[in-house]
């Protein structure tokens, strides 16, 4: 997703690859998560041209921009992990820990280091790192 930071005016982009699919789904993380609205500096705004149509980008805070960009690094980090991790031990026992511990009300930004914290528990900590 490419992005404008309302302060600076800098292009930034943000994308979350999936490693099963090559498919950029950062956009879909954001929507799942009301990240899309028309205040930049809580969310990603749809950039406006001169003639009021859709540029294609998004408008939003460098404060919300690095919030993201986080989620994006340690979202990342956590595939890798879950990838590593599947080529060691059984599939379906990684599966079921990443799945167990994702139950609940579990904000986004600690989804991370929660499921971390399980696969830790499951496998040893740092296992698969």
């Amino acid at each position: 997703m490419e992005i404008v930071i309302k302060e600076t005016g800098a292009v930034e982009t943000l994308l979350l690859i999936d490693s099963k699919t090559g498919c950029d789904w950062f956009n879909d993380l954001v929507g799942n998560h009301d990240g899309f609205n028309d205040d930049p500096e809580r969310g990603f705004a749809n950039e406006k041209d001169e003639d009021g149509l859709d540029t294609g980008r998004f408008v939003t805070s460098q404060e919300n921009f690095d919030w993201w960009q986080n989620i994006v690094t340690e979202m990342d980090d956590l595939e890798r992990r879950i990838i590593n991790l599947r080529q060691e031990f059984d599939y379906y026992l990684v599966e079921e820990a990443v799945i167990e511990a994702g139950r609940g009300n579990t904000d986004l930004e600690y989804y991370p280091s929660i499921v971390h914290q399980a696969l830790d528990e499951e496998f040893g900590e740092g296992k698969g790192r």
